[in-house]
């Protein structure tokens, strides 16, 4: 982080903190079991994660866009259409194996 204070509403910083519990407990979970996650969770504080992650994020694009941007991305059609292109990639992966 820069050597001035960088200042969140509180808006951003629940955003921002939820943002980063999850990505910790994506890549925590490739390697772990969902309980190992939640016991290592509650003995680190990822408040400092949190803050370079909004700073880096806030310095590139403002707040509006990268909510806007969450909100579809956990929509039913985002959802929908990643399943149907991992799908298809399946296929074609199983295709050339053959």
């Amino acid at each position: 982080m820069s050597d001035k204070q960088f200042k969140l509403t509180p808006a951003q910083l629940a955003f921002f903190k939820s943002f980063t519990r999850d990505a910790v407990i994506a890549a925590l979970s490739e390697t772990s079991r969902s309980d190992e996650v939640e016991t290592l969770l509650k003995g680190v504080d990822l408040t400092p994660l949190t803050l370079e992650i909004a700073e880096a994020m806030l310095s590139k694009t403002d707040f509006t866009a990268i909510k806007r941007v969450d909100r579809f991305m956990q929509s039913d059609e985002y959802v929908e259409v990643m399943g149907a292109l991992a799908s298809a990639l399946a296929s074609i992966v199983e295709a050339v194996k053959s």
